[in-house]
């Protein structure tokens, strides 16, 4: 992968952080001729340790023979917007979203060490309740061989609706709605499953986060619901598919983020390291499915690899963290703050963004890269920072800017190289006398902290 200048500012696409590099794929990108929306389909990678960009070179396995076998018109179906992603075992999968005038329900998979594309076609089964055509939905992983999809905005197609599901249909365009089914992919066998779901689910929604917070429970938290965009809070816990209901402040004057959707959202602690408090750990209902593979860490030089003693999937004795950045008002302004919930207190606190981090966007990406089980470093590229529908949405610029947002305890090491190079002007005829892989990393984190906007959370 030769290096590029950076890309083009997106919004609406997908990014993830897998060996030390931050990818990033799809989304609307600013164009020349501002009326035709620009949709990439290039793998970019932007290195974290030596800050440079590169696209990644991809391929398209050769489809079956009920399928087009130009490779052209198979890359075409996957250059999506508002698509969902999720990265476990070394594949990146991709579902829905956007792509040449219509939505769809496609599953792809992409296996990242060889950069080949196959399209993961579900088994027919009969009267299978698969997912709706859209985008803006939500995905994570759970295991390597489970995908849970939940909610989006679309419309139905060979697969019947999914029992106990609601669908608020769309007062203007009447073909299209937003949904809450919830939907599982089994990778393996290439199967739409439907969980048996408790507990009170939320109002069909989309553009919403939908983000895992330790081993088996995930956050939702605001997002679209027909005209309305909201600030709701919602954890499903996935041993057994329970909705927890609503959360929202008791009182008025309790800190609570405002309406909003577009907005991203990322754990501060990793959460593969994290078990469920004992009172969400429920045994009725339970159906089997694996347990979550670890998230793989980012060797960044300056930090060592975890040792395998203090790696997952021992428990730690802290509360998940849940980031949320930015997003879209109901007047389709954007929002200018960012929040930190606890998620088993469920109690939110507004955290002061530093001065560099620049204007507040809405459909931005952000993805973290855990150097250790408390310690993470969350990059955040594109996303508009305008009214998306003041004339057309496709006329609102995107940022192109990279940010990276540090969170948790340095270590050592880390602090007394940030010390140098602070200092390096009085410390110059000093630097010689280190060890070379110390000078080495000198010059790294100096590298990173001018190629980046690398603050301080």
């Amino acid at each position: 992968m030769a290096a590029l200048a950076a890309p083009i500012g997106s919004r609406g696409g997908c990014s993830f952080v897998h060996e030390n590099c931050f990818y990033l794929y799809g989304g609307y990108k600013s164009g020349q001729n501002p009326r035709v929306p620009r949709v990439d389909s290039d793998l970019w990678c932007l290195d974290l340790q030596s800050c440079s960009w590169s696209v990644k070179a991809c391929s398209v396995e050769k489809p079956s023979a009920s399928k087009p076998s130009s490779l052209a018109q198979a890359l075409r179906k996957k250059v999506l917007t508002g698509a969902s992603c999720a990265v476990t075992g070394g594949r990146l999968y991709v579902f829905g979203g956007w792509s040449v005038g219509m939505r769809n329900a496609e599953v792809w998979e992409l296996e990242l060490s060889s950069g080949t594309w196959r399209e993961l076609q579900p088994v027919e089964a009969e009267e299978a309740e698969g997912p709706l055509c859209k985008d803006k939905a939500g995905m994570v992983a759970y295991g390597e061989e489970m995908l849970c999809v939940f909610g989006g905005y679309g419309y139905p197609n060979r697969y019947r609706l999914q029992r106990g599901a609601s669908y608020n249909w769309d007062q203007q365009y009447l073909d299209v709605c937003w949904t809450n089914e919830l939907h599982l992919f089994h990778v393996g066998q290439r199967l739409w499953l439907s969980p048996e779901v408790t507990g009170p689910r939320p109002p069909p929604c989309a553009a919403f986060s939908f983000t895992q917070v330790d081993c088996c429970r995930v956050a939702l938290f605001g997002g679209r619901q027909q005209r309305q965009r909201v600030n709701e809070l919602y954890i499903l816990n996935m041993e057994d598919w329970h909705w927890s209901g609503v959360c929202m402040p008791l009182l008025p004057s309790t800190p609570w983020p405002s309406l909003r959707s577009f907005h991203a959202a990322c754990s501060l602690v990793d959460p593969s390291c994290l078990a469920p408090p004992p009172q969400v750990q429920r045994s009725h209902g339970a159906t089997h499915t694996p347990p979550i593979s670890a998230a793989p860490r980012c060797e960044l030089p300056w930090l060592p690899c975890p040792r395998p003693d203090l790696c997952c999937p021992s428990p730690l004795p802290v509360s998940p963290k849940l980031l949320v950045l930015w997003g879209m008002d109901n007047e389709a302004n954007p929002v200018s703050d960012a929040w930190i919930l606890d998620v088993d207190a469920l109690s939110w606190r507004k955290v002061d963004l530093p001065a560099g981090a620049g204007l507040a966007r809405l459909w931005h990406t952000m993805a973290p890269c855990y150097l250790s089980s408390c310690e993470v470093e969350l990059t955040v590229f594109g996303g508009a920072a305008e009214n998306l529908f003041v004339q057309e949405e496709i006329l609102c610029p995107n940022v192109d800017d990279t940010l990276v947002l540090h969170f948790g305890v340095r270590s050592l090491q880390h602090l007394c190289v940030g010390a140098v190079v602070k200092h390096k002007e009085h410390l110059s005829s000093l630097l010689p006398s280190l060890p070379l892989p110390l000078q080495r990393l000198v010059e790294l984190f100096q590298l990173r902290t001018k190629a980046l906007n690398y603050l301080e959370l």
